[in-house]
């Protein structure tokens, strides 16, 4: 039923971009990622579902850092693919103060970065509140659309908007293999990206002290400066790192 209508779609216009929001598992999304009809590949890294509801699976809790695990590697997954297509991820974590384990805003805002940095070209953000337009829910108390629009994640949400959309985003290329301190905890990793000549870098510590970097895959001497997720601002790191210093 999916390929006819997908079919369908592709052959009643040529000038729309089609894609398909697959369900909260890697695999439905590797199956129509090879379809002729999608253009734009989805993915749903979601809340980090350990059950099947569609199989009527007994709901268990979600858990917090297999999402993260989700959105780290799915993009990635998909990005690596052939043919070639952008790399969208459709549902994330969302924002409530009761949702992901109570850590919202945190798994919303680390959803995004890891995206980006992993070879998405696009990320969504939802709320409860805003999606259900403060409607009553089963899963968390509600509340009404004003108050959503005012929660953390929103404008954190804004500042990871403004900070992609000030530099080349299109140029970043999934670089993880350079970062030499790498945590094994999931809700720790730390994503690196830069462009393939080398003059731009993107590194996201979600809450770590440090990153040390294999600065030899660097052409130049870098300059760098820190950026907050949580305020959008910035702060400038003096001097610059030379490719010869290693890391």
């Amino acid at each position: 039923m999916a390929d006819v209508a997908g079919q369908a779609l592709k052959q009643a216009s040529s000038v729309h971009l089609i894609s398909a929001h697959p369900r909260f598992f890697l695999e439905p999304a590797i199956t129509f990622h090879g379809k002729d009809y999608i253009d734009v590949a989805g993915i749903q890294t979601g809340e980090g579902w350990t059950f099947d509801p569609y199989k009527k699976e007994l709901r268990k809790p979600f858990s917090t850092p297999l999402a993260a695990q989700n959105a780290f590697e799915w993009p990635l997954a998909l990005y690596q693919r052939a043919p070639v297509k952008p790399v969208i991820n459709q549902e994330g974590p969302y924002g409530h103060p009761l949702e992901s384990d109570g850590r919202a805003p945190l798994p919303p805002r680390k959803a995004g970065y890891w995206s980006f940095l992993s070879g998405a070209q696009g990320h969504t953000y939802g709320c409860f509140g805003i999606w259900n337009w403060g409607a009553p829910i089963k899963w968390f108390p509600s509340y009404d659309f004003k108050t959503a629009l005012n929660l953390p994640s929103v404008a954190q949400m804004k500042y990871m908007a403004e900070f992609f959309g000030a530099i080349r985003w299109w140029t970043l290329e999934p670089h993880h293999e350079l970062i030499q301190n790498q945590p094994t905890e999931w809700m720790l990793k730390m994503g690196l990206a830069k462009s393939a000549s080398g003059d731009l870098a993107v590194a996201y510590l979600p809450d770590n002290a440090e990153i040390t970097i294999e600065m030899r895959a660097f052409p130049a001497a870098m300059q760098a400066k820190w950026f907050s997720p949580t305020t959008g601002a910035y702060q400038t790191i003096s001097g610059t790192v030379h490719p010869k210093n290693g890391s």
